[in-house]
């Protein structure tokens, strides 16, 4: 006879487990008038055993808040972990900064944690400004692509509205609450009635908080003056320059976390980890500045959830490779050791790289048909040239100049083509919140001076919901002021790594400088490198 099964261990310190309540289905779309629960012990592995219409009701709570299950089926577990930190600093009566590396889906994380959130407080007020670009975006992610999650009711303020339609949507915010979407110009304009509607249980959400990351500008005063505690700043790019503008969001978000003013904050982590990032820190240097980091991040961890672009690899996305594509125009030379950059000097580089951008578009076109072709310039004149000179059918530039609802369907119309369409971009107008994972060859005509707009612009693609591998190409003009851009932005992403991911600081300086130099673009020696192309 075979000895009798063991008896289940009992839950010990290795054990995760969570409070798992079971409900009634019909007080689940409201979470009103729910009189009693069961309340279980369930190993996180085990709830895929309970049978479907239990799996229904499972809910995760936070304090007052429940977050349903058909919401921790969607949310992965980053967002869901954001997700939690949003509702314990609402609770707290504190703000948060959401920093998950750009395309790893804070919209949503945002948006479940305001439902739920509403859900335990009805008539809840939430303000969220973000750029104009973005609205749509926000808009469409709420009606429509989780539209049988979430339930918010939406007001979207824009230029153009009438003072009546303007008024009316502030009317029913103040008497029934939801969010109230904007973007900086009309919240600027808007700052003192808003202020006097809301009041102490508002939220306010800041999508790209780094854009407001100066406290001179009218915009930060605006936003530190509305009666509210309840601040949740979005962004990839905490760090993008220094670490004053990180003080300056932390100060926003949570005012009186960090414990110093500004003087006293750079004395103590600015200056010590800026000396310790230096190509030529000593080792004394570089391990005092490990310290101060470590000390920081241990300090803002109760307020921020920063998530690494490694999580995008784990979420199933392929490889994304780059390579810093060499452009040397002819009789360009370094004058007495010292970069110049003249019109002449900009003119012939702009046309070099003009041919090689046609040549790169040419042999990506021949060797891979199938992929998307995203070209991205800080130039409008050089985006035009571009297109002039290709004159494909299929290609397509996206400008500032163009109308909302004109760039709406000109992202439709490039997300929906065949074969291998071409979208030329402004990096500035277009690098921030667009979805463009039709395209997966990425290619930068020039180098910007702050290097988080070039990696914004290459997350427009790389991000969840892309099928392949990205290719990025940095064009980078030798014995031009680009030489010192692209330097210069090897510390600022030196400095953003280290201080928020804890990367090996030796490490950094390989990652940055891409995989290969390319000095010419033959197709022969691109297929060589370049497996999609052979």
């Amino acid at each position: 006879m075979p000895p009798p099964s063991p008896a289940p261990p009992l839950p010990d310190e290795d054990h995760e487990l969570r409070d798992v309540h079971v409900l009634d289905p019909a007080a689940m779309e409201g979470l009103e008038g729910v009189s009693e629960s069961v309340s279980l012990f369930v190993e996180e592995r085990d709830t895929e055993e309970i049978d479907e219409p239990v799996r229904s009701m499972v809910v995760e709570w936070v304090n007052d808040c429940a977050i349903p299950h058909r919401m921790t089926e969607v949310l992965r577990p980053h967002q869901l972990e954001g997700c939690h930190l949003i509702l314990r600093s609402l609770q707290e009566d504190h703000g948060c900064l959401i920093a998950h590396e750009m395309g790893l889906g804070k919209t949503l994380t945002v948006l479940a944690a305001l439902d739920c959130y509403q859900r335990a407080h009805p008539g809840l007020q939430v303000l969220l400004v973000c750029p104009l670009s973005l609205l749509h975006q926000w808009h469409h992610e709420v009606l429509v692509k989780w539209s049988e999650l979430l339930q918010l009711c939406v007001y979207a303020s824009v230029t153009g509205d009438t003072a009546f339609t303007q008024e009316s949507m502030r009317t029913n915010w103040r008497r029934s609450g939801g969010i109230y979407m904007m973007g900086p110009d009309m919240f600027k304009k808007l700052a003192p009635t808003l202020k006097a509607v809301m009041d102490e249980a508002s939220v306010v959400v800041v999508d790209e908080a780094h854009l407001v990351k100066n406290p001179e500008t009218e915009i930060y005063a605006a936003l530190n003056e509305m009666p509210t505690s309840r601040y949740v700043l979005l962004t990839g790019t905490p760090l993008q320059n220094n670490l004053l503008e990180y003080y300056h969001m932390l100060q926003l978000s949570s005012p009186g976390l960090l414990g110093c003013d500004v003087r006293e904050f750079n004395r103590t982590y600015g200056q010590p980890i800026d000396a310790g990032l230096q190509a030529d820190s000593t080792r004394r240097q570089r391990r005092w500045a490990a310290t101060r980091i470590m000390q920081l991040r241990m300090l803002v961890s109760s307020v921020m959830d920063d998530q690494p672009a490694s999580l995008l690899r784990d979420a199933g996305l392929g490889v994304k490779r780059e390579f810093k594509v060499i452009c040397t125009a002819p009789h360009i030379e370094r004058e007495g050791g010292s970069i110049t950059e003249k019109h002449s000097v900009h003119d012939k580089v702009r046309e070099k790289k003009v041919a090689q951008v046609i040549e790169l578009i040419d042999a990506i076109r021949a060797g891979a048909p199938s992929d998307g072709i995203v070209v991205f310039c800080s130039r409008v004149d050089t985006l035009k040239q571009l297109a002039t000179e290709r004159k494909g059918a299929d290609d397509r530039i996206y400008t500032g100049n163009l109308k909302l609802h004109e760039r709406q369907q000109l992202l439709q119309a490039f997300d929906e083509s065949g074969g291998s369409p071409i979208l030329y971009i402004g990096t500035k107008v277009g690098g921030v919140g667009l979805n463009l994972t039709r395209g997966n060859r990425v290619i930068l005509v020039d180098p910007s001076w702050n290097p988080v707009d070039d990696n914004q612009a290459v997350s427009r693609c790389y991000r969840m919901g892309q099928a392949k591998d990205v290719y990025v190409y940095r064009m980078v003009a030798n014995f031009t002021i680009e030489e010192r851009i692209y330097k210069m932005g090897v510390h600022k992403f030196v400095l953003a790594s280290r201080v928020r991911e804890d990367k090996n600081f030796e490490a950094l300086y390989a990652e940055f400088t891409m995989e290969s130099d390319v000095p010419s673009l033959k197709a022969a020696e691109l297929q060589q490198m370049d497996p999609l192309l052979v």
